[in-house]
């Protein structure tokens, strides 16, 4: 595994660029959440989900006032972009464990997890967070 794929970049409308590596993520205070993960096609399964709240890198990274939208960057190419103001509120957190194990496919290890939010809007396999 590449080494961009083991770290997590924030930077853009930040006081304070990060990038932290996965083992520096996994040291910080996780929340452990029972997340419906609704998918687009009408399923829904209720998942355990372990992880970093988004609202904790953000403040390691200061985010600027004027930021309005974080871009999620994964290691599949895939870009999502979402309200800033929609992952505070709805309480998005990055997790790196599902149902106890650990997240292991495609590189990096993190999925963006938005609680009450289509699960084809969760970003899988994020490695960069650019703040706009």
């Amino acid at each position: 595994m590449d080494e961009e794929a083991r770290t997590l970049t924030i930077r853009g409308e930040v006081d304070r660029p990060i990038v932290l590596r996965y083992e520096e993520l996994l040291a910080l205070p996780a929340i452990e959440r029972r997340v419906p993960m609704t998918c687009a096609g009408g399923g829904v399964s209720d998942t355990v989900m372990t992880g970093v709240p988004l609202t904790q890198v953000f403040d390691l990274a200061m985010v600027r006032e004027t930021a309005r939208l974080a871009v999620f960057a994964c290691s599949d190419g895939h870009e999502e972009t979402i309200p800033l103001a929609e992952l505070i509120q709805q309480e998005a957190f990055l997790a790196y464990r599902v149902e106890g194990e650990e997240e292991e496919d495609a590189g990096s290890h993190l999925r963006l997890s938005i609680p009450g939010k289509l699960g084809s809007k969760w970003a899988k396999w994020v490695h960069r967070i650019e703040l706009v």
